[in-house]
């Protein structure tokens, strides 16, 4: 049974919205340990000729797609959770949402993500540790100035949309659920960051449990 009263001194910014979340998933799901999508995966898989497609279509410039995705945001025994903020919906992911991994994907709703990808770019951070990093530069190419999109544009937006596309493509390989919340989805009349924000861990529980199941 989840205990409701969560720390309530937690400061919702960007990234404590996850702890959140994830502070109440643990309180009524088991934990895992599940590995990272590697390039030895993809390989041994169909999908590596589409992985490689929809790094040239980013604007890739390696010869081999780069398979080094971060952490997990919320890993649990039965599955994964990856919240979606606000730097996870640009033209970038739009491109990757394209794939034909998601012809038939179930895990969230695609077409909304689309939807999303091209209502909230503009919320999309331009920071400068969000628009490039020398990692994303040498998969990418060198960013272009912070918020111009007439050039090469932001590495950084293409390096994390490429890489939520391979833990969308490792969920299909390997068959364990990874959920995407958007904080942008409804539920109960509110966002899921309207929630996060009101730490409703009632609605939040009840909206996982749905998720989940479903």
């Amino acid at each position: 049974m989840i205990t409701l009263s969560v720390n309530a001194n937690i400061v919702l910014i960007m990234g404590k919205k996850e702890k959140y979340l994830e502070s109440i998933c643990n309180r009524i799901y088991k934990p895992g340990s599940h590995v990272r999508p590697t390039l030895a995966l993809i390989k041994s898989s169909d999908k590596f000729d589409e992985v490689c497609k929809v790094y040239k279509a980013l604007g890739g410039i390696l010869d081999v797609p780069p398979v080094n995705p971060g952490k997990w945001d919320i890993d649990m025994e039965s599955f994964i959770i990856e919240l979606d903020e606000e730097n996870h919906f640009n033209r970038y992911r739009l491109i990757t949402l394209d794939a034909p991994l998601y012809q038939k994907y179930n895990n969230f709703d695609v077409k909304q993500y689309r939807k999303y990808c091209l209502a909230y770019e503009y919320k999309c951070p331009t920071s400068q540790k969000r628009w490039s990093n020398p990692s994303a530069d040498k998969q990418f190419g060198e960013s272009g100035p912070n918020g111009n999109f007439s050039g090469n544009g932001p590495s950084r937006w293409k390096q994390r949309a490429f890489y939520d596309y391979l833990k969308d493509i490792y969920s299909v390989i390997t068959g364990i659920p990874i959920i995407r919340i958007s904080i942008y989805d409804q539920a109960y009349h509110s966002t899921i960051k309207q929630l996060l924000d009101n730490e409703d861990a009632i609605k939040i529980k009840e909206y996982l449990q749905k998720r989940i199941r479903g």
